[in-house]
């Protein structure tokens, strides 16, 4: 049997201060004959005023690794309002709420927005149907499709996808500046009226609007396939990530209806139990729970949306629930308070949870915060 040796140098690499472990070479770049997937460190040349550039071989050329500073947003915490768009900076949203000073939006936001590592995008209604930012703090509208109305936004690594009053638009531009195209697989049916979510979850994208939709492969204008929940006017849609279901609420009838599904090619489908009333206005999930609000102002709550529990009244038919891996924070479209509670627990009474007063003076219509954990994998 062979003895494979490690060497003192490479038996302690995270000791502080310690300089032993992998290191890249020091002196003139290597330039013996290179095989593919070596590395060196190129002397000769400089990445972002670097003294050198880190190279990788490719197979057939020396490639430079670029230096790039990271991106980070300044918003902790972003709102769709009445108004248009607000932000925290406080990573425990009590504090610090501001409207943004620019509006990109006339009329309202919609939502909800969306970080996606290098930028904002929040859909809304007036003038612009979607705005892009950098940092959460200032944004720049754009009217994608000449509509003036967005709905909602996804984003998979690769697209954003964006569903408004006169069609559904995609682009592959992180950014969200440029590049966006008309969807053509009838996902540009959608209305800003019944557009009520889009979530990718590592496979497909799952899209609730007058009805259910699943579109095959990552990008939007892949094929769409109809989910047979049994919705004449609208769905609403949440997801409690990859170890959790999608919960529906379905505006079909009075009363409304809840299903849940195990994956988002409709596996699973399966109608939820529990005495629910009114005419379905929202869903929201984590990974520990869901709820659905309805247009009468009552909640339900649920573990995993198989059977829901009547809550109290709340204020505002709608509801907006964003959990950062730390807290969870809840909205209600009549009201600029929020619900902030500690861990992810939404399968409880919320509107018995006592209330934060943002100040803003305006309804909250969503919230989202740069360390969402369940809009996309």
């Amino acid at each position: 049997m062979a003895t494979t040796k490690i060497i003192t140098e490479v038996t302690d690499l995270n000791a502080a201060g310690s300089t032993n472990g992998l290191k890249m070479p020091t002196g003139t770049a290597y330039s013996g004959t290179p095989t593919a997937g070596m590395v060196r460190n190129d002397t000769t040349g400089s990445s972002q005023s670097s003294s050198s550039t880190m190279q990788h071989y490719n197979g057939t050329e020396w490639k430079n690794f670029v230096n790039k500073n990271p991106y980070t947003s300044i918003a902790k915490w972003v709102a769709c309002t009445g108004s248009g768009l607000a932000y925290t900076t406080d990573l425990t949203a009590a504090t610090g709420w501001t409207s943004v000073s620019s509006q990109p939006f006339s009329t309202r936001g919609e939502g909800p927005p969306l970080w996606n590592g290098i930028a904002w995008v929040a859909p809304g209604r007036g003038g612009n149907s979607m705005a892009y930012s950098s940092d959460g703090v200032t944004w720049t509208g754009l009217n994608t499709g000449g509509g003036g109305a967005g709905a909602n936004i996804g984003w998979n690594g690769t697209y954003w996808l964006l569903t408004a009053d006169n069609g559904a638009y995609y682009t592959s531009d992180a950014t969200g500046a440029t590049g966006w195209t008309a969807v053509t697989n009838s996902l540009n049916g959608l209305t800003a009226a019944n557009a009520n979510n889009i979530i990718w979850d590592g496979t497909q994208w799952v899209v609730a609007g007058n009805k259910l939709w699943y579109v095959v492969g990552s990008s939007p204008n892949g094929t769409r396939v109809s989910i047979p929940v049994s919705a004449s006017d609208w769905a609403q849609l949440a997801w409690q990530g990859p170890t959790g279901n999608f919960i529906i609420g379905t505006r079909d009838g009075t009363p409304m209806r809840g299903y849940y599904m195990t994956a988002g090619d409709g596996t699973g489908l399966t109608a939820s139990s529990g005495s629910l009333a009114g005419v379905q206005s929202g869903c929201i999930a984590t990974s520990t729970g869901a709820g659905l609000s309805s247009t009468n102002n009552n909640y339900w709550y649920s573990s995993d949306g198989a059977s829901y529990t009547t809550g109290s009244t709340f204020t505002g038919s709608g509801i907006s629930a964003n959990y950062n891996g730390t807290i969870t924070v809840t909205t209600a479209p009549s009201s600029d308070s929020i619900k902030i509670i500690t861990g992810e627990n939404i399968n409880q009474n919320l509107p018995a949870l006592s209330s934060t007063s943002t100040g803003l003076g305006v309804s909250l219509r969503s919230i989202a915060s740069d360390r969402d954990y369940y809009r996309f994998v």
